[in-house]
């Protein structure tokens, strides 16, 4: 068994740490475990750490939220080293930019009506990047926003049964009213610079991106797709397992894991169809990157 796409609490809307998710992965017989947290390394010195003391083989990542022409996307970084001067003073950056988006979200939400503050989503995210589950956190800790037509039926009803998720992709990206528009990384930008690091982009969690955009992220250096995740069905994940086929590209596993508060349908592990050999063809992708043989 294998999960390359976990989220610790460096994440802020994940609810475990390091150290959980290791026992958890030992409990369940996992045999190798990749934090990817969305736009932050922090957690990847504490898994290379466990990593030798349990066993459990790990693979440092990272989740980044980028766009296509307008489109978001979210890129996975395989192989990245948290101790690279170069990789850290690259993160340094994106975390000064994703810093710069919640003051312009923020200036969304009160001009659609609700009563936050930059330091009202702090609050809630601590010293961590905030995300979606940050922001709904904080407008529903107000009792006034409480009411307002948009967050409503994110607090009673059937979308909030899956609360976060909901509302991240229905009110804060795509064509949601409090999507701010490009300030996240240029996908082509970070494909590069990924790369450029010694890291292998792979696209995170598809769903239903068209052929013609794929193949762009290919043209500009992708080296693979997460075929077998949370987000797709058996129907799903066999589509993608046969595009990475014919274009000549990585197919990966990554349940998405955040824990029960965020993602309670989600379970660590759960990829059927994930064997050991997607871990095997991964590792020679990055010892290509290493060695300058590009594939």
């Amino acid at each position: 068994m294998i999960d390359l796409h976990v989220h610790t609490d460096a994440s802020a809307d994940a609810q475990h740490s390091p150290a959980e998710l290791f026992a958890m992965a030992q409990a369940l017989g996992l045999r190798c475990l990749a934090f990817a947290d969305h736009n932050t390394i922090a957690a990847l010195p504490a898994g290379l750490r466990l990593a030798r003391a349990t066993g459990v083989e790990f693979i440092g990542a990272v989740e980044l939220n980028t766009h296509l022409d307008g489109r978001e996307l979210h890129l996975l970084g395989y192989g990245v080293d948290p101790a690279a001067p170069a990789v850290r003073a690259w993160f340094d950056e994106i975390d000064a930019m994703f810093r710069r988006q919640t003051e312009r979200r923020v200036a969304r939400f009160v001009e659609l009506g609700f009563a936050l503050t930059v330091d009202d989503v702090r609050r809630v995210a601590g010293s961590r990047l905030p995300t979606g589950s940050s922001f709904l956190d904080a407008l529903a800790a107000t009792p006034a926003n409480r009411e307002h037509p948009l967050l409503r039926p994110y607090l009673v009803g059937p979308k909030a049964a899956n609360r976060y998720v909901n509302f991240y992709f229905e009110v804060m990206a795509g064509d949601g009213p409090a999507n701010v528009g490009d300030e996240s990384l240029p996908v082509r930008d970070a494909i590069a610079r990924l790369r450029a690091v010694g890291a292998a982009p792979v696209a995170a969690h598809p769903r239903d991106l068209p052929e013609a955009e794929f193949r762009k992220l290919i043209d500009a250096g992708l080296l693979g797709v997460e075929a077998i995740c949370s987000y797709h069905d058996a129907a799903t994940a066999q589509r993608w397992r046969g595009l990475a086929a014919r274009y000549g590209v990585l197919h990966t596993a990554g349940s998405d894991f955040h824990g029960v508060r965020t993602k309670a349908g989600v379970k660590l592990g759960d990829l059927p169809g994930a064997g050991y050999d997607l871990v095997e063809r991964l590792r020679e992708a990055l010892d290509d990157l290493s060695t300058g043989n590009n594939p």
